[in-house]
């Protein structure tokens, strides 16, 4: 297809386009700009932890004060995006804003920058594949892919969109290395890439391990004896563990920098990354011959850089989610995100649609690309794009959180369509070649979702009834003004509330969804579990607890068998260490409220 002037123009329209989308979307009665409020609980919870930096914490401290009272609630989470709410804040008070609005607002309009910016890096990755005035059509799906456009959504403060954004730049600069093996800075850049979306989040290792063993697999096959692609390998592992070593000075504390962590950036990463590059290297000394013999210097390097990784760091490769606390495992059933795409219950196709969209396609457009393609440059990328894609997917299926990587590499190959649709149609008339091309756009966007839709046989669940602005309104009520560090201390059976009360009303509280809070978990769901009264009551000490929420109409971490606390509190059995809280009419339907002998609530 012929490159034209405009299509240059078209990635910035489309820009321009995603940021009106979500504009208009948080606009809508129920919108995040209507109602003023954030859309979930990551994002409470990251405004609490910008606030806190902002206010004078230190910049190594990654423990929420207002959570996981008395002591605080660590998070795993790391400073970039911190830092992409604050700088825009920061400029809007120079220019007179008031320090909360600006943070709030900063936090509210982050992601729907980043989705944008986001479709334009798919733009740039899929030029790497197709002609330009094909590769727009990228940009298009990544914006329409319902999951990645509500990750996007105004009023959403996650890292996930970020990661990738980032991911997005790996990928694009590693096809154009595997295209052109001269093109070595392409090489360097994509693990530099790589490695700052690691350390937003460990989920880029999705994206950049398929792409780098799709690079191995190119130096095995390659006729002309592979040297080139093992050095864009060995390239690409030194940015990437350049990128870690920055990560690691900025964000680490000193004392630090050697302990591992799997759930965010640290020394296992840096390993993994000269891990690579041990492998690359060493096929560049060890497996110059043949194919067989590049195939048994790989592999057994391969081998050798896995074990020396396994013996150092014992379950390395589940990074993030290397989670068996069985509380721990029990809150995240309660979190859609953590779910997988039941494509194989009743309904399970519908789901499918709705949750991958038209990124589906792309899984057909890439295998006949390659099948066209020959042994070039092309066919080379072609491989980079479709080992990604197939391990984007499956973890999409293993896990909703992860169809945002999916979603960008899908919308980069997925925009191919119409290069296969051109060619299908060159014969027709005029009209029905663009009727084609219509439809094929509206096939990549809004028809699987739309279908899938109708599919379903009965409406998605609502969320469980348990409203937390009336919540937040009493106990504000109870105690108005500021927060301050020794406010009184809530528990509450629902530990999602928690974030944004936190936000919003002068208490701490003791729970939160985090893994790295397990000990506050732990005691919350030990309180509404307790059979003996005294036990409940130690916990509550412990905790300093003033007040108890239960949510009565909602998952919580309580139990169900009847002697429990919490199923004994639900049936009006209150133990004389607690006292019951009048509450209003709308308040009274959801919740129940105690008040513990801990110093009054309502004292400032």
């Amino acid at each position: 297809m012929r490159d034209s002037p405009i299509s240059r123009l078209l990635p910035f329209g489309l820009m321009l386009v995603a940021l009106v989308v979500h504009l208009r979307l948080g606009l809508l009665p129920d919108g995040p700009l209507t109602t003023r409020t954030l859309l979930d609980t990551d994002s409470y919870t990251r405004l609490l932890r910008v606030w806190q930096l902002w206010s004078g914490g230190g910049w190594y401290d990654n423990t929420i004060q207002r959570l996981g009272a008395p002591e605080g609630m660590p998070l795993h989470w790391t400073r970039p995006l911190d830092l992409l709410i604050m700088a825009p804040a920061a400029l809007a008070v120079v220019l007179g804003a008031g320090a909360g609005a600006a943070l709030w607002w900063s936090a509210m309009l982050v992601c729907p920058v980043l989705h944008a910016l986001s479709c334009l890096a798919a733009v740039w990755a899929a030029r790497a594949l197709w002609p330009r005035d094909v590769a727009w059509a990228a940009g298009v799906m990544l914006l329409a892919q319902p999951l990645a456009l509500s990750y996007g959504a105004v009023g959403r403060a996650d890292h996930h969109v970020l990661i990738q954004l980032l991911c997005l730049l790996s990928l694009g600069a590693l096809l154009r290395a595997a295209r052109d093996p001269g093109a070595r800075a392409m090489a360097a850049w994509a693990g530099g890439f790589a490695g700052l979306a690691y350390w937003v989040g460990p989920e880029a290792l999705l994206v950049f391990m398929p792409a780098m063993a799709a690079l191995g697999l190119l130096y095995v096959t390659d006729a002309a004896g592979g040297r080139g692609m093992a050095a864009q390998g060995l390239r690409a592992a030194l940015g990437f563990a350049g990128a870690i070593l920055l990560a690691l000075a900025v964000d680490v504390a000193p004392g630090q920098w050697l302990r591992p962590e799997s759930d965010r950036v640290s020394i296992v990463a840096l390993a993994l990354g000269l891990g690579l590059a041990f492998v690359f290297g060493g096929v560049l000394v060890l497996g110059q011959g043949g194919w067989r013999r590049r195939l048994l210097a790989g592999a057994g390097l391969s081998a050798l850089a896995v074990a020396g990784l396994a013996l150092a760091f014992p379950g390395f490769y589940r990074a993030s989610l290397a989670i068996d606390d069985p509380l721990m495992v029990q809150v995240l059933g309660q979190i859609r995100e953590m779910q997988p795409i039941a494509f194989w219950r009743a309904g399970g196709i519908a789901d499918v649609l709705t949750d991958l969209g038209g990124a589906l396609f792309a899984l057909a457009v890439v295998p006949l690309a390659l099948a066209r393609a020959g042994r070039g440059g092309e066919a080379r990328a072609l491989v980079v794009a479709l080992l990604t894609l197939a391990a984007t997917v499956a973890a999409a299926i293993w896990a909703l959180r992860f169809v945002v990587e999916f979603a960008g590499v899908a919308a980069v190959g997925g925009a191919g369509a119409f290069v296969l649709v051109a060619r299908a149609v060159r014969a027709l008339s005029a009209p029905a070649r663009g009727a084609a091309l219509v439809l094929t756009a509206l096939a990549l966007t809004v028809l699987a979702p739309v279908f899938g839709t109708a599919l379903q046989d009965e409406a998605p669940e609502s969320a469980a009834d348990c409203p937390v602005a009336p919540l937040a309104a009493f106990l504000q009520g109870l105690r108005p003004g500021p927060a301050a560090a020794d406010d009184p201390i809530v528990l509450t059976d629902n530990i999602n509330l928690t974030p944004r009360l936190a936000v919003e009303t002068a208490f701490r509280f003791v729970g939160g969804p985090y893994h790295r809070g397990i000990g506050a978990m732990a005691d919350t769901a030990g309180v509404f579990a307790a059979t003996d009264d005294a036990a409940a009551r130690s916990l509550l000490e412990k905790r300093q607890v003033a007040l108890v929420v239960l949510c009565s109409r909602g998952p919580g971490l309580r139990s169900a068998r009847p002697e429990t606390l919490g199923a004994r509190l639900e049936q009006g059995r209150v133990p004389g260490f607690l006292s019951r809280v009048e509450l209003p009419a709308e308040l009274a339907a959801s919740y129940l409220i105690f008040s513990t002998p801990s110093p009054s609530a309502t004292r400032r």
